[in-house]
């Protein structure tokens, strides 16, 4: 007898707390509605290559006021539409998001 009601409180015990938690759900995935900051910067540099498949540049651009030192890197772009007209040499400007540490770039022109 007292081994099955031990049995029976170990299995209460255990379908209490396997039960889920209550949890609210926000359906947009948007940056500021998950609390999360986005900041722009505006860039200018040589663009020294393009790849289409990764969706990169790699840009030699000048110091990006607030943001960072002037250096040559790689950069993500949010659309590869942004990358059909570029080739290396064309100097741009270009708009860098940057949220959560993920950055972007989500606008180019051409100079």
């Amino acid at each position: 007898m007292k081994v099955s009601i031990t049995v029976a409180s170990l299995l209460l015990t255990c379908v209490v707390a396997c039960q889920p938690t209550a949890t609210t759900t926000n359906n947009s995935n948007s940056a500021s509605s998950r609390g999360v900051t986005s900041k722009t910067y505006r860039g200018v540099g040589v663009v020294e290559a393009v790849d289409a498949d990764k969706r990169t540049l790699k840009i030699n651009h000048e110091k990006i006021e607030g943001y960072m030192d002037a250096m040559t890197m790689d950069f993500q772009t949010r659309n590869p539409t942004l990358l059909s007209e570029l080739k290396p040499g064309d100097r741009i400007e270009f708009t860098l998001e940057d949220t959560a540490n993920i950055v972007v770039i989500t606008n180019v022109k051409k100079l």
